[in-house]
């Protein structure tokens, strides 16, 4: 049976046969825009009125003869001259329903993470929504949500970096016109591979519709995929999350176990680029009592055994780590923090316990929400992940282009050059294995920006894995960053 690699989520890979893959429901959705107004939410004490969108736009592919439905589902706050923020998940094949239901919008999932107690699905208002600083557009890409091919037999000519690009950039056109928001203050807001299609995003938007956005903030970004794929990257760029991660699970010793996990994270950092970085590049060049120094200090901040490490060749991935460091159980690939036992003792398996554990909460809110109180219906299955997109997923321009290297570093860097009032916000979890903080703080300085420009870009790590937001102290902290980075990039100069 012929295998295909699969995207899962946000950029996990797992494999499945042509046949596993689950069939998207192309039923004809009935997508007749809604409206609600006065709306009311209570955000630090105020109470912000509201109002609700929903509906769909006729977006074109790179073939203009291809054209699909996009679903939305917005918010818009009292005045015009509000700032507005798109926003889309990643995958490729995610709708928007973790961005929306678990940070942006007026409503949000209640768990009670991180703790892996049952989950009971529910939502409440979100006190710590955007929406006091501005409007808000949740985008479904097509293949997920609601958002449609036309004909069937087109839906995977929307499956790729450029076409995707290509049509949330005529989405935004689009919305823009219909919404008469052009001289609104313009924001991205991504998450994992939507903050690789929002680095693009950038570039097209600026290059084919001369739109100029004033802030791009992306949560858990990946902006280069070679930091993922590369051995030795991969090694350096992963241990301050193992660090960490041992640390939480009572694995390491005094004084490293007394740190604040943001001291660890950064002093295995340090030690990552000074001295692990050039034993890795030395290779069999490295002297045997090098070799063994570098194990040991390993071992030191992974709690895996000296000799174990030193017969990797100081190299440890992650699933490595993932099945070696608690035994029995493995650690989360989204969140390490949480852990399961083994899937049939498979180390490459990324089936995550730390993604499942709250996918169905979210769904059975999401569903409840448009249902009850939007009474948003339209026939057709609301689709939340869509593995089947991800599987056909084409790379293939980009990697072309890049000598086999997808990154749209160069897209954003060229971006925020050509648009000096271009601000740039960066947050990540300290427990998340699919995009690590380290491999983000490294991938925003490969944008090679001078000074001037190096002003605009803030990083900042949080409590948490991949959805740092899941847990209430973060969610408010980053709600809190988030809207001070609109409310300065919305008025800047």
């Amino acid at each position: 049976m012929k295998k295909i690699l699969v995207t899962l989520f946000f950029g996990a890979f797992i494999t499945l046969s042509a046949a596993e893959c689950p069939s998207t429901d192309h039923h004809e959705a009935s997508l007749e825009t809604i409206s609600i107004p006065d709306q009311h939410l209570t955000i630090q004490g105020k109470s912000i009125p509201y109002e609700v969108r929903a509906g769909a736009l006729t977006v074109h592919g790179t073939n203009e003869n291809d054209t699909a439905s996009m679903d939305y589902i917005a918010y818009f706050g009292a005045g015009k001259d509000r700032p507005i923020a798109f926003c889309f998940n990643g995958g490729p094949g995610s709708s928007s329903i973790w961005l929306h239901m678990g940070l942006l919008g007026p409503k949000v999932v209640d768990l009670p993470y991180p703790s892996q107690q049952e989950i009971h699905p529910s939502y409440s208002d979100n006190p710590n929504s955007l929406l006091a600083v501005t409007d808000l557009v949740f985008i479904d890409p097509v293949g997920t949500g609601f958002s449609r091919a036309a004909q069937q037999a087109k839906e995977n000519s929307f499956f790729g970096v450029e076409e995707d690009l290509f049509s949330v950039a005529d989405f935004i056109r689009l919305f823009l016109s219909t919404f008469q928001r052009w001289n609104s203050p313009k924001f991205l807001i991504g998450e994992s591979y939507g903050t690789f299609r929002a680095g693009g995003l950038s570039k097209l938007l600026q290059e084919k519709f001369l739109i100029d956005v004033n802030g791009i903030a992306m949560i858990s970004c990946i902006l280069d995929f070679q930091a993922r794929d590369d051995e030795i990257l991969t090694s350096l760029l992963d241990l301050p999350t193992m660090a960490v991660t041992a640390q939480y699970h009572h694995k390491l010793q005094s004084p490293l176990s007394d740190l604040p996990p943001p001291a660890l994270f950064d002093k295995v950092g340090e030690f990552a680029i000074h001295e692990y970085a050039p034993a890795l590049l030395l290779g069999d060049a490295l002297p045997p009592a090098d070799k063994q120094k570098i194990a040991s200090q390993l071992s030191t901040y992974t709690s895996l055994p000296a000799e174990f490490i030193a017969n990797h060749n100081l190299r440890i991935s992650f699933p490595l780590f993932r099945s070696e460091l608690l035994g029995g159980e493995c650690v989360g690939f989204y969140d390490s923090r949480l852990a399961a036992p083994r899937l049939l003792q498979d180390r490459s398996s990324t089936l995550d316990h730390s993604f499942y554990a709250i996918s169905s909460a979210f769904a059975s809110a999401l569903e409840s929400y448009l249902t009850k109180e939007l009474k948003w219906n339209p026939t057709g299955n609301y689709i939340f992940m869509n593995r089947a997109c991800g599987a056909v997923w084409d790379f293939g321009k980009m990697a072309s282009q890049c000598g086999e290297r997808v990154s749209v570093i160069r897209d954003l860097s060229d971006a925020m050059l050509n648009n000096r009032n271009l601000s740039l916000f960066v947050a990540g979890g300290y427990y998340d294995f699919a995009t690590p903080f380290f491999a983000q703080e490294y991938t925003v300085n490969q944008l090679l920006l001078p000074e001037s420009r190096r002003k605009s870009v803030t990083v900042k790590g949080y409590k948490g894995g991949h959805m740092m937001y899941l847990e209430k102290p973060s969610r408010e902290a980053l709600c809190q960053d988030l809207s001070t980075f609109i409310t300065h990039a919305a008025t800047a100069h």
